[in-house]
């Protein structure tokens, strides 16, 4: 979505800036996702849009899998 477009930005240039430096460590997609689902789920809140925008992007990612 449009509002998470900023953090979006921050991550990737986070990412590429520590492949430059050589840091970045090698991980698998399966890796990845279950690192931000740990992030996501450790977030302290009570809204439940987070959790439908959760749920919503979830399936969407499902749905790009082979």
């Amino acid at each position: 979505p449009a509002e998470d477009q900023e953090r979006r930005r921050v991550l990737q240039i986070e990412r590429l800036s520590a492949r430059m430096r050589g840091t970045a460590v090698a991980t698998t997609v399966q890796h990845e996702l279950n690192e931000l689902l740990e992030s996501w789920t450790g977030l302290a809140t009570d809204s439940t849009d987070l959790d439908a925008r959760l749920e919503r992007a979830l399936a969407a990612a499902l749905e790009t899998l082979p």
